[in-house]
């Protein structure tokens, strides 16, 4: 504590860190936003520059995030319920209220019960119709089950319950959000954003070729975009060629984006090999570094990692970049060693810019 400052100063150790797309990346639908990194309640955003659109995963603290944000936010994917990964849902519902549309929140069993219990909390006599509406997805390993809240009407509906195949849980023209089970003692859910591949026709390679043009390209482009690669497509000249054939030789093919967030499990064999399987080739893992290995003890007793298990994660994963978060307020005064720590296994560390300066010897 300071005279200047009596409830202490910790400036610069939670940023608000936008990371942009690795060179490889063409053209991102993407851009990723952390708030309170390295230190502070866990929460990171997608926005989609193309539809107007933020994807959430956890709610720790809005602090940072302007409030005109809140109308945009279409899915939140919780990774569990220990209240830093939640606090920020009261802000939310005070700020979507007389938002036309509904937002999808999906997260582990028991979401909706914690959901309306927060909704309960509060006293909504003067809404009217204008309270916002939330559809919730508790994740099970097999199905979605889904409920339904307007906020300022007692209790909520249940839905229907719909199938998850490969983890799938969310799919969208640009992309698609898989998701997969973490142990921390509890179950947790870590996620990954895939960005679809992007398909361009090449008007002068058809032209090469001598095919004519026609509905066939639409046909053609729809089925990529779908992943169907072995069906034939028919050309003016009525011959067939397979999807793939066609891609190869008509279109430019424009890498997606590929980031996962996992955070709060613990360093097991298990969860190495799940959390392994999900990032895979990712471009961006965000993940937890809570302890020092010298503090191992700890990690384990709290079902945390440790920053040289994170940076061999990501090294088995082949990521091309990774991300701490997450960190134990034990190091608030040199989270640089925990950054330092992840470096040494794993070099291709991000680094916010606010964070460099103290960081001598160390870049991202």
């Amino acid at each position: 504590m300071n005279q200047q400052n009596p409830l202490g100063e910790r400036a610069g150790l939670e940023t608000l860190y936008p990371v942009e797309p690795p060179e490889h990346v063409r053209a991102a639908a993407g851009r990723m936003v952390l708030t309170s990194v390295p230190f502070g309640d866990p929460m990171a955003a997608i926005r989609l520059d193309r539809q107007k659109r933020w994807l959430f995963f956890d709610v720790g603290s809005f602090a940072q995030v302007p409030a005109r944000t809140a109308h945009q936010i279409s899915d939140i994917f919780i990774s569990h319920t220990h209240v830093d990964h939640v606090c920020g849902f009261p802000w939310l519902l005070g700020r979507r209220i007389n938002c036309p549309e509904v937002c999808r929140v999906y997260g582990p069993p028991g979401l909706a019960g914690h959901f309306n219990a927060m909704t309960q909390a509060f006293v909504w006599d003067r809404l009217g119709d204008k309270g916002p509406e939330f559809s919730i997805a508790e994740v099970h390993s097999d199905r979605l089950d889904w409920f339904h809240f307007k906020v300022g009407q007692p209790g909520y509906e249940q839905g229907a319950s719909t199938p998850i195949r490969d983890g799938i849980l969310l799919q969208d023209p640009l992309f698609q959000v898989r998701a997969t089970y973490l142990d921390h003692g509890i179950p947790v859910l870590a996620y990954a954003y895939e960005e679809r591949n992007q398909y361009h026709f090449q008007q002068d390679r058809r032209e090469a070729l001598g095919i004519e043009p026609g509905a066939w390209i639409a046909d053609l482009q729809k089925l990529a975009n779908a992943g169907e690669w072995d069906a034939l497509v028919t050309l003016p000249n009525g011959s067939t060629s397979t999807v793939r054939q066609l891609i190869a030789s008509l279109m430019d093919i424009r890498q997606g984006y590929k980031i996962v967030y996992a955070t709060d499990f613990g360093d097991t064999p298990a969860n190495r090999s799940v959390l392994t399987q999900l990032a895979a080739n990712a471009d961006l893992l965000v993940c937890e570094t809570s302890y020092l290995q010298e503090d191992e003890e700890h990690a384990i007793r709290t079902g945390h990692m440790t920053a040289k298990a994170c940076a061999e994660i990501a090294q088995t994963a082949q990521v091309h970049s990774v991300l701490p978060f997450h960190f134990s307020n034990r190091y608030v005064d040199q989270p640089e060693r925990l950054y330092a720590e992840v470096a040494s296994t794993f070099p291709k560390v991000e680094i916010p810019h606010e964070l460099r300066e103290k960081l001598p010897g160390l870049s991202s």
